[in-house]
Formats: C-alpha cells, sequence, structure tokens
C-alpha cells in the first residue's frame, strides 16, 4: 500500500477534555504526584460531595411542598448522574487512556487528502461539540450568579440555588461565602460533567469518521490499488486489490472492537444521563411554569434546560451517525469493481459484507440504541411526566 505521509494525533480530539478534568482533580496521570493525589481529595470532597450532601438534606427537609421539592431536585439529579460517571470513569481509567492511545494506530490513519478532510472533520466535530457544551454552562453559571443580584425578593437578596446548611446564612459575611460556594461548585461540576459527556460523544464522533474513511477505502479499492502498483512495479493489480482489501477488512475489524470497548466503558454513564436527564427536563419545564417569563432566572432556567438538552442530544446524534455510516458498508463494498477479480478477492469481499450487514450499534446500559428515535422517546417521556406533575400542582 501507498504511505500517506500525514499522520494525525486523533486522541488530540479529546485533550481538552482531559485537560480540564486532570485540572479539576478527577484524572490523575501516572506521573501525578502526591501533592496532586491530596488536591484531588480536597477539590472532590469540598466542591462535589460535600455539596450534593446539602442538596440531599434540603430535599428531605422539603418533602410534602412540590414547588420546593422540585427546586430542590433539578440539580441534584444532575450530580447524582455526575456521581456514576466519577465512579465509572475512575474505575475504567486506564483502559479509557488506553482507548485513547489506540487511536493512534496506523490502521486508523487517512490513506490520501480525501480521508485527511474526513477525519480531521470528525476530531472537529468532537472538539466544537466540547466547547458549545462548556460555553453553554459557563452561561448559566453566570447567569446564575447574576439573577440574585438584580432580581432581589422581598425578603432581600437570596442564594441562587437551593441547598441545606446547618446554621444561618443571614450574616453579610456568611451569606458571601456560601454565594460563592455554591458558584464556584456549580461552575466545577458544570466543567467536569461536560468534559466527562463530551469524552464519550467525542470517541463516538472519531468512530463516524474511521467508517467514513473505511467507506471510502473500499469503494476506491482498485484506485489505492492501481497507486500502489504505479510505484511497484513488481506487484500485479489482483494482488494490490487484495492486500488493499485486507488492510479495509483489518480496520473494520478494529473499529468493531473500538465501538465495543465505548459501549462497555460508557454505557452505564450513559443510561444515568439519559435517566436523570429526562425527569430533570421535566422537572425544568415545570420550574419555567413558576418563574416570571423572560426574567434572568427564567433565561437561566431555559439555557440549563439547553445544556441537559444538547447532552443527550449529542448521545443520541452521534449514535445514530455510527448506525447510517456502518449501514453503507456492504453497499460500498459492493461497488468496489470486483467483477474481474480472483475467487480470493470475492470471497474476502464477501465477509466484510456478510459481517456489515448489521449496523453497529451503541446502548445505553443494554437498554436504549442511541438514536434520534431514542432521542424523541425521551422527549415525549419528559413531556409525560411534566404533564402529570402539572396536573398534581394545579389541583
Amino acid at each position: 500500500m501507498v504511505d500517506f505521509r500525514e499522520n494525525l494525533m486523533l486522541g488530540s480530539a479529546v485533550a481538552p477534555n482531559f485537560f480540564v478534568m486532570h485540572l479539576l482533580g478527577i484524572w490523575p496521570t501516572k506521573t501525578s504526584t502526591r501533592l496532586y493525589k491530596t488536591y484531588a481529595v480536597i477539590i472532590t470532597s469540598f466542591v462535589f460531595f460535600l455539596y450534593i450532601i446539602s442538596e440531599l438534606v434540603n430535599i428531605v427537609i422539603s418533602f410534602g411542598d412540590l414547588e420546593l421539592i422540585t427546586q430542590a431536585s433539578f440539580l441534584f439529579l444532575t450530580h447524582m448522574a455526575q456521581l456514576v460517571k466519577l465512579y465509572f470513569f475512575g474505575r475504567y481509567r486506564n483502559r479509557i487512556q488506553s482507548l485513547t492511545d489506540s487511536l493512534e494506530r496506523r490502521v486508523f490513519q487517512p490513506r490520501n487528502g480525501r480521508q485527511l478532510v474526513m477525519v480531521k472533520r470528525s476530531m472537529r466535530r468532537a472538539t466544537v461539540t466540547y466547547y458549545v457544551l462548556i460555553s453553554m454552562s459557563i452561561a448559566t453559571c453566570s447567569l446564575w450568579a447574576v439573577f440574585p443580584m438584580i432580581e432581589v425578593g422581598e425578603n432581600g437578596m437570596e442564594l441562587p440555588l437551593s441547598a441545606y446548611y446547618p446554621f444561618s446564612t443571614d450574616l453579610t459575611i456568611v451569606f458571601n461565602v456560601i454565594f460563592a460556594y455554591q458558584i464556584l461548585s456549580t461552575a466545577i461540576n458544570a466543567a467536569t460533567n461536560v468534559s466527562m459527556d463530551t469524552t464519550t460523544s467525542g470517541f463516538m464522533s472519531l468512530v463516524c469518521g474511521q467508517l467514513d474513511i473505511l467507506n471510502d477505502s473500499l469503494i476506491h479499492v482498485k484506485d489505492f490499488a492501481e497507486e500502489q502498483i504505479s510505484s511497484d512495479r513488481s506487484i500485479s493489480l489482483d494482488a494490490a486489490m487484495e492486500e488493499n482489501l485486507v488492510h479495509c477488512v483489518d480496520h473494520h475489524r478494529n473499529i468493531l472492537q473500538m465501538t465495543e470497548e465505548i459501549g462497555t466503558l460508557f454505557g452505564i454513564t450513559t443510561l444515568s444521563q439519559f435517566a436523570a436527564g429526562a425527569i430533570i427536563i421535566c422537572i425544568t419545564m415545570f420550574e419555567l411554569t413558576l418563574v416570571s417569563l423572560f426574567s434572568i432566572k427564567f433565561v437561566s432556567m431555559v439555557l440549563y434546560q439547553g445544556c441537559i438538552l444538547v447532552e443527550i442530544l449529542v448521545y443520541c446524534w452521534f449514535g445514530n451517525e455510527i448506525i447510517l455510516r456502518s449501514s453503507k458498508i456492504a453497499n460500498s463494498a459492493y461497488h468496489s469493481d470486483w467483477t474481474d477479480s480472483p475467487t480470493s478477492y470475492k470471497r474476502k469481499l464477501l465477509l466484510i459484507m456478510t459481517r456489515s450487514r448489521v449496523p453497529i450499534k451503541l446502548y445505553a446500559g443494554n437498554f436504549f440504541t442511541l438514536s434520534l428515535e431514542t432521542f424523541m422517546t425521551i422527549l415525549r417521556t419528559s413531556w409525560s411526566y411534566f404533564a402529570v406533575l402539572n396536573r398534581v400542582h394545579q389541583d
């Protein structure tokens, strides 16, 4: 095969995610010092676990009051899903790192300028998804910090988020400290959550890119073979075509292995996001009915709703794209100009066509297929929950 000289660092597509997770103490490296591990324990305990305990106690205290319960639980559910993600990212840290390292295999590299564009597009999609979500999260946290200062109630300025503290926050200095703690903790947790979510979607985007170049390689097997024999006259066209087809079979096998590993590592975390997200969408819609239209709090809740929707959508969108692209493999193989090829070539071609009859699918915890159909199901479920919740509140 002709060696295409421009190699890509595919892992760089998710590098910002790992950098932020490392910065926030949840992604130690092999060279991490004891000081970093101490920092990780402190920031995780103080910013995440202490905060989630205050939310849980607040929910227990608010039990019986529908408005207070919903106000106290919408962010709590996000943090519960985040707890699941933290556990599995910690448990599978070495395997996630190995998956990232495996992206640099030669088989995943583009073979010409056309495929280079395809791979770069998949890397760009992964990075853009991360920056869009992190920007939405920062905007939401900023509005939560602003609206208590502008929309002051009858009892004076209130804390931006509902939580329980075993002491009075009436004193100005205490109020200011807790106010800063809530905003800082929420911002850090949001950045952590987005980084973990878009790590999964980033890998899925890269799978889409690999399926694109696999389809391209199958369609242009003869073109690659002719290019090969133009630089090496000692090899026949049939042998060159068969060699290039073997590369495609190996590429397909590696894509299947990578997709299976993604499903194993992130299936439960995706399920937790879907379960929490469906309830959060319902609760957020209910919260929107209780605040003034177009107030800063209203806008902040809409942004938060948007963050949850986009987090779920990226899973379903990329999962759907994997299904569509993998469904094209058999057709691409059929269009590889095989009619005059020897029997051995046709057998290998039939093998890859047979293996690709069933499209590649990713699942949320082996329950839900990651597809746009599942996304619509989640929206319908959330709307049903909201209708019931709103009816109960009106009654």
